[in-house]
């Protein structure tokens, strides 16, 4: 149990609050609806298809895929401890977990009906050349189901994040990369909220009166629930929609569904 629980402690890698990935059994309610939201939400365009997920992290995403009708899915991550804890705890005929760099996929042209890549953009350094595999390894007339943070909430305080974009960054990356790009979104944030962080930025550094903010808006959002419940919800908060201005609100995730 003991060594159980420093590989999970290894593949969360929790710095200033944040996880970096997520390990289903020891999740908040919240935490867990909002990544199981998104799978659930490929799952209408993986029926009978190979999909690769990019950033499989522990493959409980991979494991819903095949579950929902997926024809096989190849899941590839960085980490390795993530991969050993997939091929331990997900394990399945149709499943294969690999340890692979998303700028540099293992793959020959052509490969996928399907490439699913949640939470991954805004951590890789070399994201250009990111799309650019995925868009290799995409059959043509393939889908292409990608998600990111939307910077102008600044909500997430996420020390792992390289980079995060716009949602108008994050489209135009989408189209110049794939066609018929339609943007989805997921949880939205109040605009009184974001233009009052953003109002916040006229603290000194060394207040991290933002920072403090910022972290128990998080925290607030990802422990909602204080059991531990894995059981998928109805929660309308959670799920994905598509994306529609408003006045008022902001979409804290945004989801790009586009072809090759």
């Amino acid at each position: 149990m003991k060594e159980k629980n420093k590989l999970i402690s290894r593949i969360r890698n929790v710095q200033n609050g944040v996880i970096e990935r997520i390990v289903p059994e020891v999740e908040t309610y919240g935490t867990y609806q909002e990544h199981y939201a998104r799978y659930n939400f490929a799952s209408n365009f993986c029926k009978d298809k190979s999909v690769l997920d990019v950033a499989c992290g522990v493959g409980y995403g991979s494991h819903h895929l095949i579950k929902t009708g997926a024809k096989r899915v190849i899941g590839v991550d960085i980490a390795k401890d993530a991969i050993a804890y997939a091929k331990a705890h997900y394990a399945d005929s149709k499943i294969k977990f690999i340890v692979g760099d998303v700028s540099k996929l293992p793959f020959s042209d052509n490969f996928f009906d399907v490439i699913v890549s949640f939470e991954t953009i805004e951590h890789v350094r070399e994201y250009k050349e990111y799309l650019l595999e995925c868009k290799r390894v995409l059959r043509e007339g393939g889908v292409f189901i990608c998600s990111s943070p939307n910077k102008v909430c600044e909500h997430t305080l996420n020390p792992h994040h390289i980079r995060e974009f716009y949602l108008e960054e994050f489209y135009e990356m989408m189209n110049e990369n794939f066609r018929d790009v339609e943007l989805y979104s997921q949880l939205y944030s109040s605009i009184i909220l974001t233009i009052g962080g953003n109002l916040l930025s006229v603290f000194p550094k060394e207040w991290n009166v933002k920072d403090l903010v910022k972290r128990n808006i998080w925290r607030k959002r990802t422990t909602d629930v204080s059991k531990f419940d894995l059981t998928p919800s109805d929660d309308k908060s959670y799920q994905v929609s598509p994306f529609k201005k408003s006045l008022f609100t902001r979409p804290m995730i945004i989801i790009a569904v586009s072809k090759k």
